[in-house]
């Protein structure tokens, strides 16, 4: 299951690791966070970013609040 947060105008994905995810989440400037093991992005990329997990994990995660 793919969970994300919306903090600090960005947001955060916790995803297992791929690394075809991880070439084309740096395409779109995402950001690994080791502390927290997640990625982050900027709002503006958030539909593109939602589109890959889509096409990489199948689904495009659950939001938190």
């Amino acid at each position: 299951m793919i969970r994300n947060i919306i903090k600090d105008d960005r947001v955060h994905f916790f995803v297992d690791y791929d690394p075809e995810f991880v070439v084309r989440a740096k395409k779109v400037s995402g950001i690994w966070n080791s502390f927290e093991k997640s990625w982050s992005f900027s709002l503006k990329n958030y539909e593109e970013v939602k589109q890959i997990l889509r096409e990489i994990y199948g689904e495009e995660g659950e939001g938190l609040t």
